[in-house]
């Protein structure tokens, strides 16, 4: 997962980000003798996430900061050859949810900002999952979830650069 986002202050201690995010997967296990095809799964991500900060704390070449955020994703996996047979499942899900963000910005150069963010959403997701073997097909509506993400996913690394 990767991105790219554009931050612009409105005063002093406040800013808006408005960054992307976006991401992709593949695997390849080969098919075993006697099989039909080889197992294929991969995925695609692309998220919006829009926010507020506010640095609270500065010191030499540190900023403290904190801020909230919103969240819209959407994320398109496949899998083929389950089984190493003729067949695909398909999911398209959904994502939205508010985060909060806290942390720290050092500046090795003044046009440059080395951050370390912990970013915990809570999350709303939906979607459907699509099955696909020879002639039958099945669409199946995902139930709707509710998550806290506090996991490794919520600590960022985001390399800043700034101009005047």
């Amino acid at each position: 997962m990767g991105g790219i986002g554009f931050q612009f202050y409105i005063n002093e201690k406040v800013a808006m980000r408005i960054p992307i995010g976006f991401g992709t997967y593949r695997e390849i296990w080969t098919k075993p003798e006697n099989a039909e095809k080889d197992k294929i799964q991969s995925a695609s991500n692309l998220q919006f996430t829009p926010g507020l900060r506010y640095d609270f704390g500065k010191g030499n070449k540190v900023i403290v900061y904190t801020g909230t955020q919103l969240l819209f994703a959407f994320t398109d996996s496949t899998m083929t050859g389950r089984d190493y047979k003729s067949n695909e499942k398909n999911t398209f899900l959904y994502t939205w949810g508010i985060g909060l963000m806290l942390g720290a910005e050092w500046f090795p150069y003044r046009s440059l900002g080395l951050s370390l963010e912990y970013s915990p959403f809570l999350t709303f997701s939906a979607g459907e999952t699509t099955y696909k073997s020879g002639g039958f097909e099945q669409t199946d509506i995902l139930p709707e979830q509710m998550n806290f993400n506090t996991n490794f996913a919520s600590v960022l690394f985001v390399v800043s650069f700034y101009f005047d």
